[in-house]
């Protein structure tokens, strides 16, 4: 390829078809190829051959038109240079998915439209010479009579070829629309059902999807090393994009000590479907890798820990959404809220599911997850996200809260009304408006923060409320009152600030016959200073959850609380105490104005790899002051939360080296792969 590109008048290009299951090697010389602006490029083949009955001369030209040539040569490299990355030692897992992307852009790239003509020219009689047989040049046979150049089609250079076996992969680079279909296994979760002080009982469940086309027979077995037990079963067939789920019997683990791990093996096989190979126009039959069996190998392991200071009885979670009855057009915050009543902090992970419905009566889910520590006799309240309802109908939402081995769940509803309302349903509604803080910045304990919240009233009847303001999850000031029809009103609330960072809360309640119904509710975070301290800051880091690894990107924030501006020295480390920023090591000083409140001093990006909780922290300093926060980066496998990847075979060997390379079809007319390019990939690497 790199000779096609630099010097086309001296290459000779390789030619490869598969004809009756083998390779056939060509050297077809190019005659011409020209460049276009945007890496086009046109380029001209050409082979004789001789009719000795028509006296004529045959020329056929083979015209290769490639849009995407430039861009082809430079994605190898692209894709060499990952491949030298990862054989070197780099596991960074973005390499990987990288890899895929160039790997299916080149494939794009080598789409190739072949226009061929065939011109013929006369070839003019001659007489024949005679050559006496003791002139004959050494080795040539005589036949004792007169001779001439036989008769017949004559030969060129394409009708001399020769022919090998092709590789698997090989075989499969050359069959390009043969749509073979693909597994691919999603996840391998290993679910505890119960645990005591000396046992363990648990399942397995393996999740996978078929790409490209469809799959059959698919068979699970497992092995679970933990137990010495087994168990299979069956999936069938699986269509394109489509997924399914095999779920083990249970399994019972004796254990000896504080915890156990558990671990085996999932191998599945399954046969590939095709479709119509493009070689196929030429009326040959192409062997391919379908309708063979393929298997794929994962590990599985889990471990659990035995922890009896930890009470599940003693955790409780709860999904409150700001309003359980809405008009269409309204919006609805959802907020969650674990509470704590053992000795010990927990630590986990929630995921929220909520139910939207649609114009066409149809319903679309949502989904939201995060990681949350509640310390010991504490409660914890997060906003977990809003959604406006623009059509009428019942959301449905359910959650649960993972700790340990354990875990606790939560559901309910949301009844969204049409706006038009009846003489049943009143239209209208009571909605917080905002919520302003007094003062809003600079706070210190011992301060009174007031909560000034503004309601409006949109029903056509005045309508009694009453306001409750909760400090991370508990109750502290309440207030209500009557407001009229199709007005607002402005409440307040108070709270006697402590020293920390806090999240509040501001509930709105209606109030009719002696029943009591929530309906609005706003919240947000407030920073208190102690008494003596001159500055504060904050550590923020985005995302915060990362599949496998990557980039986060953190912003440092201060507060000042003195009577006077002042420069703040400052450096972030990891868990092991070292300096990750400045990258250099060392501090970073930045002038912090006075009055400053959540202010932004400096910002960087950092690779955070690594399945596992990964802790960095802020350590700023003023003469006779050092203030710290704190950020949590949680990366889980690529596979989910609760697998742990241990190995990976495969039989299917696109898979390995090459993942997703093989695995599209092309509908022109006549694709082609300029002298089959892919099957050449290792050369252009060369």
């Amino acid at each position: 390829m790199y000779g096609l590109l630099t010097s086309p008048s001296s290459f000779k290009g390789l030619s490869e078809d598969l004809m009756g299951g083998n390779i056939m090697l060509y050297y077809t010389p190019a005659t011409s190829a020209v460049f276009y602006r945007g890496g086009f490029v046109v380029i001209k083949t050409s082979s004789t051959r001789y009719d000795w009955n028509d006296l004529k001369r045959i020329t056929s030209t083979t015209t290769y038109y490639w849009p995407t040539a430039l861009g082809a040569y430079n994605l190898t490299r692209q894709v060499y240079t990952l491949v030298q990355a990862i054989e070197m030692g780099n596991s960074n897992p973005e390499l990987h998915w990288l890899l895929n992307e160039k790997m299916d852009d080149l494939k794009d790239s080598l789409k190739v439209y072949v226009s061929e003509s065939t011109t013929e020219t006369p070839i003019k009689r001659f007489i024949p010479v005679y050559i006496e047989p003791s002139n004959q040049p050494s080795g040539m046979r005589s036949t004792g009579s007169s001779s001439s150049p036989s008769a017949g089609t004559g030969t060129s250079v394409r009708d001399t070829a020769t022919s090998r076996t092709p590789t698997k992969i090989e075989l499969e680079a050359l069959t390009l629309d043969n749509n073979e279909g693909r597994l691919k296994v999603d996840n391998v979760l290993v679910v505890v059902d119960n645990i005591s002080s000396n046992s363990v009982s648990y399942h397995v469940k393996v999740t996978v999807e078929a790409e490209d086309n469809v799959v059959s027979d698919v068979e699970v077995n497992l092995t679970d090393d933990t137990t010495g037990e087994s168990d299979s079963g069956s999936l069938g067939l699986i269509k394109d994009g489509s997924s399914k789920s095999w779920t083990s019997r249970e399994f019972t683990a004796s254990v000896t000590g504080d915890g156990i791990t558990l671990h085996g093996s999932v191998s599945i096989t399954y046969t590939p479907s095709c479709g119509p190979a493009p070689t196929a126009t030429r009326g040959e039959t192409v062997p391919a890798t379908c309708n063979v069996p393929h298997t794929i190998t994962e590990s599985y392991s889990k471990t659990v820990r035995i922890d009896t200071s930890i009470d599940p009885s003693k955790v409780h979670f709860t999904i409150r959404p700001s309003r359980t009855q809405v008009t269409a057009g309204k919006s609805v915050d959802f907020n969650i809220t674990i509470t704590n009543d053992n000795n010990n902090e927990i630590s986990g992970y929630y995921s929220v599911k909520i139910s939207i419905p649609q114009p066409n009566g149809d319903y679309e889910w949502a989904s939201y997850n995060g990681h949350v520590s509640v310390p010991a006799h504490n409660t914890k309240t997060l906003h977990v996200t809003t959604i406006n309802y623009g059509s009428p109908g019942t959301s449905e939402y359910h959650g649960t809260f993972d700790f340990g081995v354990s875990s606790a769940s939560d559901s309910g509803e949301v009844i969204v009304s049409s706006s038009g309302g009846g003489k049943d349903q009143p239209s209208g509604g009571l909605e917080i408006e905002g919520v302003q803080l007094n003062p809003n910045s600079n706070i210190k304990a011992g301060d009174t923060v007031s909560f000034n919240v503004l309601v409006n009233n949109s029903y056509s009847s005045s309508k009694q409320v009453e306001l409750k303001l909760f400090i991370d999850g508990k109750e502290v000031d309440s207030t209500g009152g009557s407001i009229n029809a199709s007005s607002e009103k402005s409440f307040t609330l108070h709270w006697l600030a402590q020293a920390g960072e806090h999240s509040y809360a501001v509930k709105l309640y209606s109030l009719l016959g002696g029943q009591k119904s929530e309906e609005d509710e706003r919240g947000g975070k407030v920073m208190v200073a102690s008494s003596n301290q001159q500055f504060a800051v904050s550590l923020e880091a985005f995302p915060t959850e990362l599949e496998g690894g990557g980039t986060v990107y953190f912003t440092i924030k201060g507060w000042n609380y003195a009577h006077d501006a002042f420069n703040v020295q400052f450096h972030v480390v990891n868990e092991s105490d070292k300096v990750v920023y400045p990258k250099n090591g060392g501090w970073i000083s930045k002038y912090l104005p006075r009055g400053a409140s959540n202010y932004t001093l400096d910002g960087f990006s950092w690779g955070v790899y690594g399945v596992g909780d990964h802790t960095y922290t802020l350590v700023a300093r003023i003469s006779g002051e050092e203030e710290k926060d704190t950020a949590t980066i949680i990366v889980k496998p690529v596979n989910g939360t609760e697998l742990q990847q241990a190995g990976f075979k495969c039989s299917d060997q696109r898979g390995m080296m090459y993942p997703k390379f093989f695995s599209r079809a092309y509908n022109q007319k006549r694709p082609a792969t300029l002298f089959n390019l892919l099957s050449n990939f290792s050369r252009w690497l060369a």
